[in-house]
Order: structure tokens, then C-alpha cells, then sequence
């Protein structure tokens, strides 16, 4: 097991060294008490010992018999035409409230840089609290991911919801929904197994992405411990098509569109708007502002969210043979689907 020397903290003398299976109770504790209360153990064990590509590297720092640091990083393959490498999604990085400022995050960065391996670079979508860190060992920011939206329906022609439908959905009424239906988890656990549809998401030409493969489509959306996600598709299993993963929060005026397969053309975007707008009448659909270009003029800058938008970070090798667009804006074609994990 790795270890590094124990290092004095001001107040007391910690040691950063690599996770243990024993040292799950632990960590989602320090994870309720550090990042989120309702931390779920199906959540921690779905993520960091389910995925396709094995289990996270994991480091953690303890004090005694406490674990009062976590640095995870998930693998995943990820893809430029028809090379591809094993990306580093950073994830969950927390510091127990009262040890932070005192130099434990960056100890767990350095020593994951040091001893995770076969990771040919690391990238996340930072939140505000953890990116100063992340900057300091080394991490850049490529760019900003800003929240984008298009108003389905709306209730009241007096309303934000009426503008919104006015600049967004009003343009593509003309489309209707044919072609495309909503479908089962059975049938989506079946079509993504086919080859017209697995393994072939829409990224624009030179452009970074995870690998979206039946293995990695089936851990990431049929067995998310969390949500349930909605699939709607376009074509056939002997044609090919589009594919569109999406999710709905309780109120069901919100429509998040996770992820897309297989995507083609702005006819049948308009297709898939129309149907939304049936099954969601009034509903303002959210996707990422690096949505296929071929949707952008359906969606506006969520007006809501305007500079709240997610930081993303990437920290490559010197060593290491690394895309050139890895750290350019522009670079990565990412879904919402890349971002929520939770």
C-alpha cells in the first residue's frame, strides 16, 4: 500500500496513502459531512467499484483512525478520431470542514499524480470550492460550461416562459414528431447494445470525448442507483438514428437532456422537440452549452443561471502523449451526461 511520509498540518501530523476497501464506512461519512448529508452508499459503490473500467483511484488522508481527506479519480476511455486514452475524472474531492486550510487537498493531489496508474491525464468540472486547489497543482481551465435552455410550452403569455418559448421552441413548430417515440429500459437496455447506436454519439470532427460504449452506457444509465432516466429514439436498430437520454425532476417542468447517440440532423432535433413538447407541455428543456451545433439555435443562455456556469479543468502529463485540443476552448464535445454523476 502507498504511502506518503506523515506531514505536520500546524496542529496535528497526518498521512496521505491509497484506499482500502475497509475504508468505505468512512469515507462516505466524511462525504455526508464534508459535501452532501444524504451521501448514498449505493451512490459510493456504484461509482467508485462498478465502473467499466474498474475500480477509482482513490487517496485518502488519516488522522489516528479517521479518514479526514478523499481524492477520487474514476477512469474512463476517452476519444479523438481513432485514438484513444484513459481520462481521469476527478471526483468527490472532499477535506473534512476542519482541516481545510491546511494544506491536506493539495497533499492529495500531488500524491495522486504521483501514484494513480495508467491515467493519461485528469479532467472535472470543478465546483468553486475545490477549483483554487486543482489551479495550483497544475489543473487549467479549458472553459466554462454554461447552463442552455429551450422553452417547450408555457402557461401564461405574461411570463418569462412566453419570451423564452417565443426566442426557442416557437421556431420549429413547424416539425412534427415522426419518426421518434419514448421507449422502454428494456428496449434501451437492448438498442444499445446494437451497433448502429453503440458506440456512436455525435461529436463534432477534432473533438475530445468519453467513450460512450454498451458497457459504459449500461453502468452509467441502466444502473444508476439515483435516478431513472427517460430514452427517446429516432430510427431503427437496423437503420440507425438518434438516440436521446433525458431526465425529469419532480415537478416534471424541468427537462434535462443528459445525453445524445447517434445524433444527425436539425430535422430531427425538431422532431424531438416535438415530441417533448407533447409528453411536456409546459417544460423548459436545460442541455449544455457544448450541445451539438446543429441544436444551438434552439436553445438560449439559461437566463437563470447566467455565470454559474461549471469550470472545467484538465491536467495532463508532460510525459505523456496527450490531443492537442486537450486544453483548447472548443476542444471537448461534453454532455450534461459527462457532468452528472449524482
Amino acid at each position: 500500500m502507498e504511502k506518503s511520509p506523515p506531514f505536520d498540518t500546524g496542529e496535528v501530523i497526518v498521512r496521505i496513502r491509497n484506499y482500502e476497501t475497509s475504508d468505505r464506512q468512512k469515507c462516505i461519512f466524511l462525504l455526508r459531512q464534508g459535501h452532501d448529508p444524504d451521501f448514498s452508499e449505493d451512490r459510493f459503490r456504484w461509482l467508485h467499484e462498478a465502473a467499466p473500467l474498474g475500480p477509482s483511484s482513490i487517496a485518502v488522508c488519516e488522522d489516528g483512525n479517521e479518514i479526514v481527506g478523499i481524492y477520487s479519480v474514476i477512469r474512463k476511455t476517452v476519444r479523438l478520431g481513432r485514438k484513444t486514452y484513459i481520462g481521469g475524472r476527478d471526483v468527490d474531492p472532499v477535506v473534512h470542514p476542519s482541516y481545510r486550510g491546511k494544506g491536506v487537498f493539495s497533499r492529495l493531489l500531488k500524491f495522486g499524480l504521483a501514484n494513480f496508474p495508467a491515467i493519461d491525464f485528469f479532467f472535472n468540472f470543478a465546483n468553486p470550492a475545490s477549483v483554487a486547489g486543482f489551479l495550483k497543482q497544475g489543473w487549467k481551465e479549458v472553459e466554462a460550461l454554461d447552463d442552455s435552455v429551450c422553452q417547450l410550452g408555457f402557461s401564461n403569455p405574461v411570463s418569462i416562459d412566453f419570451i423564452l418559448w417565443l426566442c426557442t421552441s416557437a421556431r420549429h413548430g413547424r416539425h412534427k414528431a415522426t419518426g421518434c417515440k419514448e421507449i422502454s429500459i428494456s428496449e434501451a437496455d437492448h438498442l444499445i447494445s446494437a451497433p448502429k447506436f453503440s458506440d456512436s454519439p455525435c461529436p463534432p470532427a477534432n473533438r475530445i470525448w468519453v467513450e460512450r460504449s454498451s458497457e459504459y452506457l449500461k453502468w452509467r444509465y441502466l444502473e444508476h442507483p439515483l435516478h431513472e432516466y427517460l430514452w427517446f429514439v429516432m430510427g431503427n436498430e437496423e437503420s440507425g438514428g438518434g438516440l436521446a437520454i433525458c431526465r425529469v425532476n419532480d415537478s416534471r417542468d424541468r427537462l434535462y437532456i443528459i445525453d445524445f447517440l447517434g445524433f444527425r440532423t436539425e430535422t430531427d432535433l425538431g422532431n424531438w422537440l416535438s415530441l417533448w413538447r407533447k409528453r411536456f407541455p409546459r417544460a423548459r428543456a436545460s442541455a449544455w452549452s457544448t450541445i451539438p451545433s446543429q441544436s444551438s439555435s434552439c436553445f438560449v443562455r439559461n437566463p437563470f443561471r447566467r455565470g454559474q456556469g461549471r469550470k472545467f479543468l484538465v491536467r495532463s502529463f508532460p510525459e505523456r502523449e496527450v490531443p492537442p485540443q486537450l486544453a483548447k476552448p472548443g476542444g471537448w464535445f461534453i454532455t450534461r451526461g459527462d457532468l452528472e454523476i449524482s
